[in-house]
């Protein structure tokens, strides 16, 4: 099945300010991975002129209130992002259709 959203992104300092955020078009990409429908979203914008993705990565909070993915066909992209973040925290979602994901946006690389 395809599916494809529009979400809209915005910094902390514009989100009074509509107008100011950035819609983006994200579609499915699970089955890329394998993985479960719609776990995995995926969108392009350019930040600065450099072309980056956006992944959206479906996460639930598990009986021990610890954020998840949803499927960890390959493995669980929230450890990388936590290294690189430096910390253990939950991470901000937003909620599409009733899931929610957390967003993550990488540069195409060369």
């Amino acid at each position: 099945m395809s599916y494809e959203t529009i979400i809209q992104i915005s910094s902390p300092s514009d989100e009074r300010d509509p107008m100011r955020a950035i819609n983006v078009k994200v579609r499915d990409d699970s089955a890329r991975y394998g993985s479960q429908e719609r776990s995995h979203l995926l969108g392009e914008i350019s930040i600065a002129g450099v072309i980056c993705y956006i992944e959206l990565i479906e996460v639930f909070e598990d009986e021990d209130g610890l954020q998840v993915v949803a499927d960890a066909t390959f493995g669980d992209p929230l450890f990388w992002l936590h290294q690189i973040a430096g910390d253990n925290e939950p991470f901000e979602t937003v909620e599409i259709d009733g899931r929610s994901y957390v967003i993550c946006a990488t540069n195409q690389g060369g």
